[in-house]
């Protein structure tokens, strides 16, 4: 006969069971953390593939100068001379002059060991004896005692400042320069000597090299 209120054996056994069982659980839940908290965990390696554009290197020889660079042959093909000058007479101003700009205009005038090159703009850059380096150009109408088809072209050294006054013409078949001394009597302005009288040709002018 069981009493009210009193506690048998088998009564306190099972919660004490359960409390351990709880109790089991709750120290192994704790324990993988703690061993899951302390083991390290290694990193994953992460690449990123950087590109570095580098200027490739250039190599200067002894004696390069800007001086040179400006010097370096900008002439590409020959010009065709301008059938309307060939003629010496009958010829207006307006034409004589728009001919010859035509074909001076982005050209290099080559003889010898000289080459002017003429930009557009009066601007120019030349190589030899006469000019060298930076040069500013011009043409003017001719003067009564010229032909028609002649006209002045007068270039200016800027380093040096050199200037030098030519008759632009044309004879025996090719284009000439003739020496023009404005000092000189009138008679002997225009040199008529023939090793003075310089034939000359006409290139297309690839780049300027005068940016001034």
């Amino acid at each position: 006969m069981k009493l009210p209120g009193v506690l048998t054996r088998k009564t306190l056994l099972l919660p004490a069971i359960l409390l351990i069982v709880v109790t089991a659980a709750g120290c192994g839940s704790e324990a993988g953390q703690s061993a899951a908290q302390s083991t390290p965990v290694a990193p994953s390696p992460t690449f990123q593939v950087i590109k570095v554009t580098v200027p490739p290197d250039i190599s200067s020889t002894p004696g390069d100068s800007p001086e040179e660079k400006t010097e370096a042959v900008s002439k590409g093909g020959l010009r065709q001379f301008p059938e309307i000058l060939k003629q010496s007479e009958g010829l207006t101003i307006g034409p004589v002059i728009s001919s010859w700009q035509s074909y001076l205009d982005n050209g290099v005038v080559a003889f010898d060991d000289e080459e002017w090159s003429l930009c557009s703009g009066g601007r120019g850059n030349a190589v030899g004896e006469i000019f060298s380096g930076n040069i500013v150009w011009t043409l003017g109408p001719p003067t009564p005692g010229l032909n028609s088809n002649e006209i002045f072209l007068q270039a200016w050294e800027v380093t040096r400042d050199v200037g030098h006054r030519y008759v632009l013409s044309f004879r025996d078949g090719q284009p000439v320069l003739i020496p023009f001394d404005r000092d000189a009597p009138p008679g002997e302005r225009l040199s008529d000597r023939e090793d003075e009288v310089q034939a000359f040709e006409v290139y297309e002018l690839l780049f300027c090299t005068n940016t001034r």
